[in-house]
């Protein structure tokens, strides 16, 4: 079943406009005001208004103090790696990384397979001034990889 027709068969139309708006809050680096995600999110801003004070209160966005622009906070990347495998894997490999990484003097990457892109788990710096490296949580096309 496709993602539209979930959403027309099992409807949640709160929920979907929380992870809207999480989404576009991933995308944008400065952040955005209440006025902007509505914009943006085709929704009027009372609409999101609740939405945005409860992904507040739980931890998931910020907003900054002198311009009431909302942001990520770190929340979804500590539940990401609270995830059992992803916990389990990345300790059991970053020793083996940290070894590989002195041995050849480059980075070294995890990725896992989600879908048709590889998610960066984990990663060790070259020990060397430059060298090549992706962030742990960076995705790439798989057929470019």
């Amino acid at each position: 079943m496709t993602r539209t027709e979930v959403a027309t068969r099992y409807p949640t139309p709160a929920l979907e406009k929380g992870l809207d708006a999480l989404e576009l809050l991933a995308s944008e680096s400065e952040g955005l005001t209440k006025t902007e995600v509505a914009r943006r999110l085709g929704r009027t801003v009372s609409e999101v208004f609740r939405m945005l004070v409860c992904l507040e209160t739980r931890g998931y966005i910020a907003r900054s103090g002198n311009d009431d622009r909302y942001s990520l906070t770190l929340h979804l990347f500590k539940l990401a790696h609270q995830h059992p495998p992803i916990e389990r894997l990345t300790t059991e490999a970053l020793p083996i990384m940290r070894h590989v990484t002195r041995q050849i003097k480059q980075s070294c990457h995890l990725g896992v397979l989600d879908g048709d892109r590889v998610v960066i788990v984990a990663q060790v710096n070259s020990p060397l001034n430059s060298g090549f490296y992706v962030k742990a949580g960076g995705i790439g096309d798989l057929m470019r990889s």
